[in-house]
């Protein structure tokens, strides 16, 4: 299926290398808080080995999404640790899902600031830097009140930050939202 989805980008610019991708929510933000009240629950590491397996065997590289909810980034970070340090394996994060003590993941909507994105990429580029591998890094923002402190966010040599802006609403919207973003 995955060979499908990218054969027409490949035909669209045949000059462009196409790299298949999947993207994995391994750990799922929730309504309910769990036995450790974090509201989420994360896939087991030999799930997630399944697909990161069959992505790779395709050519492919894979995108680990965490949604972090009422936990921390150390704690989310070390789970998918392992998991990111083989080659072709890169990280992905949901701030509509980060929330505060009092609220709930899907009902109130999540953040993260520039200072934690510098966080998560430091310790990303010391990762990448030990497995002699650049890493990528997307975060999903579709409303602008998901990122703040944006000015603060630093380049970090061995991770590529990625940017996504879709989600909610028509094209229009999304237009927009890219518009927005792009600067």
């Amino acid at each position: 299926m995955l060979d499908q989805q990218v054969q027409p980008y490949r035909e669209l610019d045949p000059c462009v290398e196409t790299i298949p991708a999947f993207h994995i929510i391994v750990v799922v933000a929730d309504a309910s808080p769990g036995e450790d009240g974090d509201y989420n629950h994360r896939m087991d590491p030999d799930d997630v080995q399944v697909w990161i397996d069959a992505i790779k065997s395709v050519g492919g590289i894979a995108f680990l999404d965490i949604q972090i909810a009422r936990s921390t980034v150390p704690i989310e970070l070390a789970y998918v640790e392992p998991m990111l340090r083989q080659p072709g394996v890169h990280l992905a994060v949901d701030p509509e899902f980060i929330v505060e003590e009092g609220q709930v993941p899907g009902t109130h909507l999540g953040s993260i600031d520039g200072a934690t994105i510098n966080q998560i990429q430091a310790w990303l580029n010391a990762l990448a830097e030990q497995e002699g591998e650049n890493k990528i890094l997307v975060f999903h923002q579709f409303d602008d009140r998901m990122a703040t402190s944006k000015e603060i966010i630093a380049d970090y040599p061995l991770v590529d930050l990625v940017w996504d802006a879709d989600g909610f609403g028509g094209p229009g919207a999304k237009v927009g939202d890219y518009q927005q973003y792009r600067n």
